[in-house]
């Protein structure tokens, strides 16, 4: 049973991670901060947008008319 212990880790020198006072400077530059998205080519249409409430708009009416006819 002693076999199957296992002994801890304990390193003569300590890693440089490990050491009080010292932390790792990281540079940050303006580009690598600034993230962009890909042009996909889609525009901003309000023209589309009215269009389309203006058709859901004549397709439910029509489609009540429809139900109050029958």
């Amino acid at each position: 049973m002693d076999k199957d212990k296992v002994a801890p880790h304990n390193p003569s020198q300590p890693s440089e991670s490990s050491k009080k006072g010292q932390t790792p400077s990281v540079t940050v530059t303006a580009q690598a901060s600034k993230k962009e998205l890909p042009d996909t080519g889609a525009k901003n249409g309000i023209a589309e947008t009215i269009l389309g409430v203006i058709v859901f708009l004549a397709t439910a009416g029509w489609l009540k008319l429809r139900k109050n006819q029958e």
